[in-house]
């Protein structure tokens, strides 16, 4: 009721605003006047007229603007607002295993519903009616498609999809490498060996001691003071194992690379560059 009172107001200052303006368009006889004495005064008289001729124009789209804004529904915007969508669009499952798909930039009149294509190897299930997030549970090998339907009343306002891909669960793991250097402050990956290699199943990484190395969920082994740890790898799903020892080596070591005679010289050159200095 405001929106619509605001621009009445400005609709109607407008309109007296041009009622009130006696505009004028300059004539060719304005601008050529033989008289000498009369150049200055027609040529202020043309500036004024020339500057109210401008006002009429920008007034009558000031008007035209209005009425448009009137006309559409008060909050209507020109720009594109965010469109919902979800927080996956494919997902790489093991038997057993759930995940939380989330729909984002849902408003609160969008009516929500979640649907598998096959609900034997993937189902989708929300704890309340209308919800923004739904539990996906992967029951068998295979494939499906969640559709996400986003309604407003009857209209669908969008349609989104997620690809959803089941594996079998891994029965092995092993690390390729059983002992492993590492550099102190240097990053190295632990590479494992999963079988079946069609599982998607991700496995945990953790350090003995983390004062020594550290290790992140991809398997990647940072030392942080020279010494010995073991990183275990485990499959949860079977409560599967298996162990690798780093040893994280000191800077001291990266100078061996160099032979001496390259160290000599260096002292050498620092020797004569000091005596230089002195003299």
């Amino acid at each position: 009721m405001v929106f619509l009172l605001s621009h009445l107001f400005l609709l109607f200052f407008s309109i007296i605003t041009v009622s009130k303006t006696n505009f004028k368009t300059p004539s060719q006889s304005d601008k050529f006047v033989p008289q000498a004495h009369n150049i200055v005064t027609v040529q202020s008289k043309y500036a004024m007229e020339r500057s109210l001729f401008m006002k009429k124009k920008f007034t009558s789209l000031l008007v035209f603007v209005l009425l448009v804004s009137m006309v559409l529904p008060a909050g209507t915007s020109f720009a594109a607002g965010k469109k919902p969508k979800l927080n996956m669009k494919k997902l790489n499952m093991t038997v057993g295993n759930t995940f939380s798909l989330r729909v984002y930039n849902a408003k609160k009149k969008h009516k929500i519903t979640f649907t598998s294509s096959k609900p034997s190897i993937a189902t989708v299930n929300t704890e309340t009616q209308n919800a923004r997030y739904a539990s996906v549970s992967a029951l068998a090998v295979g494939s499906s498609v969640i559709t996400v339907t986003v309604k407003k009343r009857k209209k669908v306002v969008r349609t989104l999809k997620c690809r959803v891909r089941v594996s079998p669960n891994a029965v092995s793991i092993k690390f390729m490498k059983n002992q492993v250097s590492v550099l102190l402050s240097q990053r190295t990956r632990l590479e494992t060996i999963i079988k079946p290699n069609t599982s998607a199943e991700r496995p945990v990484f953790e350090s003995s001691d983390e004062s020594i190395a550290i290790v992140n969920s991809r398997g990647v082994v940072m030392g942080v003071s020279p010494g010995t740890v073991t990183i275990t790898t485990t499959l949860l799903s079977r409560n599967l194992t298996a162990s690798c020892i780093v040893t994280v080596l000191p800077d001291s070591t990266t100078s061996s690379t160099k032979p001496k005679k390259y160290y000599e010289k260096k002292k050498l050159q620092s020797t004569a560059y000091q005596s230089a200095d002195a003299l």
